[in-house]
């Protein structure tokens, strides 16, 4: 399993990296987190506005930006669940539990 897990962490990083050069420079990747310099014209935070006129939710686009890749490429699809221990019986869903930790450095 070790083997596994450092393999899929390794895919990781390098798919972000190769991500972050389409758009900026990478400065730093490692196993928790992703430094980078970004153009200033690219959005840091976007910011939704909700039924609520007094309520926003405000996301950090790079960061979702790379998480969604994360998930699309590290979902496993054949997640199972134990539902019944008497009958043997199990859901399967999809799960991702990974996600990645992002800091940019936006250039004027």
């Amino acid at each position: 399993m070790a083997g596994v897990i450092t393999y899929t962490g390794a895919k990781i990083i390098q798919n972000a990296r190769l991500l972050v050069e389409k758009i900026g420079r990478p400065l730093e990747l490692d196993t928790d987190g992703i430094w980078c310099a970004l153009p200033g014209s690219f959005p840091k935070n976007f910011t939704f506005k909700t039924k609520d006129s007094k309520r926003k939710l405000t996301i950090s686009y790079p960061c979702v930006m790379l998480n969604v890749d994360v998930a699309r490429t590290n979902t496993n699809d054949q997640y199972q669940t134990l539902k019944d221990p008497v009958n043997r019986t199990y859901a399967t869903h999809s799960e991702a539990q990974l996600s990645l930790k992002w800091t940019a450095l936006t250039r004027p």
